[in-house]
Formats: structure tokens, C-alpha cells, sequence
């Protein structure tokens, strides 16, 4: 009597296009060439829908990989994944210190960008980051509203505007999110989604 073996299945997303047994690749490769090859004024949202295990992270992952191929056309490519972020003000926090950090400080225009992204995100979500951190004890514990959300908002809209580029932002497992948690990665969007040469 022949004895059985039982395995458990490899269900994690793929990376290597070589093993796309499902022929995904070539509509991630679609995705990634329209990302890259439009620079829009205003920040693009866009969403890949559908049900649990079809591959929609792996397909993310293919959209990454080409982008990144092409990073000489001056794109950056954030992963941001919420699930690492139980608070709302972690999630603002991290999100913001990603794209921070994204933009490098080789520039006196990539500092003040940083800066500029440091004092927005603190007054949208009331989480100070490192950048802007001596700023907020000098002057925004005296005046917590120095500058009005519009305000620091147009200024950023203006910086990043002439920094040109493109940063694409990919979030995956919004699926395995709890309501609440679901809502804090809307809200944030909402704030950022249409920043320019963001996606």
C-alpha cells in the first residue's frame, strides 16, 4: 500500500513573470506603460477590483516591476501597504515619511518639497514628522493654525508641481482591512489622491 503525501499550496502573490501561468503579465505591462506614460496636472487614483485569489497582488507586482524598469523616466515607485498601520494617525504618518523619503534630499527644491509634505501632513492629520518637526514645536504649539490646510496645500500643489516626475503609490491588501480601517485609507486619498504627478 502506497503511502500518501500532503503538501501545503504556495499561495503568495508572484514577483517573477516567468512563472504567469494565468497570462496576466501582459495586461499588468498595459497598466504600467499607461501609468508611466502620462504625467497628469492632477494626481490619478486608480483601483484593480476584484474577488479574493484571482491575483490582484500579483498583478501589482508585475505593475512595479515594469514601472521600475523604467525609472529612468524620473518615476518612483512607493509600496505602501495600510495593514502595517493600526491608527489612523500611524497610517497618515507612514504614508507621508514614505513619500518623503521617496523624494531623496540631493535638491534644495527636494528639501523644501519634503518640508512642504512634512507641514501638510501635519496639519490634515495632526502627526508631526521629523522634517517639519522643530517648525511645529517653534511655532505650531503657539499658533496650531499659523497656515490654513489651503494654504499649505496650494504651496505643495505648486512645489510639486515644478518638481515634475511621476510617484506611484501601490497599496495592496486594502481587502483584508477592517471597516474602520478601510475608511482611515479612503480619507487618505482623498487628502493626497490628487496631488500633482501623484498616482
Amino acid at each position: 500500500m502506497s503511502e500518501e503525501t500532503y503538501g501545503i499550496a504556495d499561495d503568495q502573490p508572484l514577483s517573477d513573470v516567468t512563472r504567469d501561468r494565468f497570462r496576466v503579465a501582459p495586461f499588468a505591462q498595459r497598466i504600467a506603460d499607461a501609468i508611466v506614460s502620462t504625467t497628469p496636472r492632477t494626481g490619478t487614483v486608480l483601483g484593480l477590483h476584484g474577488p479574493w485569489g484571482i491575483g490582484k497582488s500579483t498583478i501589482l507586482n508585475f505593475i512595479r516591476r515594469e514601472i521600475l524598469s523604467q525609472q529612468a523616466k524620473g518615476v518612483r515607485v512607493i509600496p505602501f501597504n495600510p495593514w502595517w498601520f493600526g491608527e489612523q494617525e500611524d497610517l497618515v504618518r507612514g504614508f507621508f515619511s514614505e513619500l518623503s523619503a521617496a523624494l531623496g534630499s540631493r535638491s534644495e527644491r527636494n528639501r523644501k518639497l519634503r518640508n512642504r509634505l512634512a507641514e501638510y501632513a501635519t496639519l490634515v492629520g495632526d502627526v508631526p514628522l521629523p522634517y517639519f518637526g522643530v517648525a511645529k514645536t517653534a511655532a505650531g504649539l503657539v499658533k496650531p493654525r499659523a497656515r490654513s490646510v489651503s494654504k499649505a496645500r496650494e504651496d505643495l500643489e505648486q512645489l510639486m508641481s515644478a518638481a515634475g516626475g511621476l510617484t506611484v503609490v501601490i497599496m495592496d491588501d486594502i481587502d483584508r482591512l477592517t471597516s474602520d480601517e478601510v475608511q482611515h485609507v479612503f480619507r487618505l486619498i482623498k487628502s493626497v489622491g490628487n496631488l500633482p504627478g501623484l498616482v
